[in-house]
């Protein structure tokens, strides 16, 4: 074995490891959202790039899966349960049946196991590595602010609401990169808000995500 050849036991270590890596980011990413998208329909997937923007690994998972939208009888919301084998909506429902009841205690920390189910929907969700560099494209462009926009201020409860504090009101999509927005301040944009506490740090990137240093 030359010094360029690798050990096949080592390739597959390797190999292995960064699949395990791109695994574990979308467990965490599914643990940690609020879209229902993300952690109920896993409409996502997770990889590893390089600096050129080519895929190096992806999470596993990425195979067509039926999920069906179960809830009890007069329920209102529904929680999707992947469907391994269709049998499952036609034979014996009882894993089924199982693995919903398991999901719904450990969301709500309850179940009724002798609640009747319905079916809402089955619905058939395939997850593929896209081909295009789009995302990767749009994510290395330079932050282009807008026009500015005067800041406001506004007297703000933080802790005791008999002692409001002035507080500073940012436009975000007006900050250009390297403002530095110190707290107590309120960086606000069409669909979010974000409140800098006092003695906190806010300092917008160059790619224009916000950075925030927390005084502890």
């Amino acid at each position: 074995m030359t010094r360029n050849e690798a050990h096949p036991i080592t390739v597959e270590v390797v190999r292995n490891a960064i699949v395990a890596y791109a695994d574990e980011m979308a467990n965490a990413l599914s643990k940690a959202a609020y879209n229902m998208m993300i952690y109920e329909v896993r409409d996502y997937c997770c990889g590893l790039i390089d600096t050129q923007a080519r895929m190096i690994s992806q999470n596993r998972g990425g195979l067509p899966i039926f999920l069906a939208d179960l809830r009890y009888v007069g329920q209102e919301h529904t929680i999707a349960i992947p469907v391994r084998d269709p049998k499952l909506l036609s034979g014996d429902f009882a894993p089924l049946r199982d693995a919903f009841d398991a999901e719904h205690d450990q969301r709500y920390g309850q179940a009724a196991p002798d609640e009747r189910l319905e079916i809402v929907n089955v619905r058939l969700v395939v997850t593929a590595a896209r081909a295009d560099t789009l995302a990767e494209r749009w994510l290395s462009e330079k932050w282009t602010p807008e026009p500015p926009v005067a800041d406001q201020w506004r007297d703000v409860i933080i802790a005791d609401p008999a002692k409001p504090v002035r507080t500073r009101i940012v436009w975000r999509p007006s900050l250009p990169a390297g403002a530095k927005v110190e707290g107590p301040a309120v960086i606000e944009e069409p669909n979010a808000t974000t409140f800098i506490y006092p003695g906190d740090l806010a300092t917008m990137s160059d790619t224009g995500h916000l950075i925030i240093d927390v005084k502890l």
